[in-house]
């Protein structure tokens, strides 16, 4: 062999906590997995709250003030900033994926490999996977973020609209 590729022996010395290392690799996919799957959930709660606030507020509005005045630019605004916020969330939702491992990738590139380099590339391949789910993750949770902080926004404007706009 080449000074490249050093025998398996040796590779195996070099690293021998390859087989401890490999229970890993399932574990960090499920963890992954679910934080996703909670930030995905985090910005669908957000997105029905802030429809729910944006659809029920002017009916209140009506009933707190009949002669409310809904041409106003502050009630405009708050319209303005719930499709800002829901344009973030649902790109949030649909911006990133995870990454999974592929099987035709394993059948393709891996099934000739000796079981200890078949476990190196799995751990080296989960380990890019998951900075990709964090990355995509951090993604999710920076668009929950600024559809909280609109949302907040067009309350504010909402109820600055109910409490100060003139009558009709």
């Amino acid at each position: 062999m080449n000074d490249q590729n050093p025998p398996l022996d040796a590779r195996e010395a070099e690293f021998p906590a390859i087989e401890t290392a490999y229970g890993f690799v399932h574990p960090s996919y499920q963890l992954m997995v679910g934080r996703f799957d909670a930030a995905d959930t985090r910005l669908a709660s957000l997105l029905t709250f802030t429809a729910t606030v944006t659809l029920g507020f002017p009916v209140l509005a009506r009933t707190v003030r009949p002669d409310i005045n809904f041409t106003s630019p502050v009630f405009y605004l708050a319209v303005a900033l719930f499709l800002v916020a829901a344009g973030v969330g649902i790109l949030g939702r649909t911006w990133d994926v995870l990454t999974l491992v592929d099987p035709m990738r394993i059948y393709n590139e891996q099934l000739e490999k000796s079981r200890w380099e078949f476990m190196k590339d799995a751990i080296c391949h989960a380990g890019e996977n998951f900075e990709a789910n964090r990355a995509a993750v951090e993604v999710k949770g920076a668009c929950a973020n600024w559809v909280t902080i609109l949302m907040l926004l067009e309350m504010a404007a909402l109820i600055a609209w109910l409490a100060f706009t003139p009558s009709v």
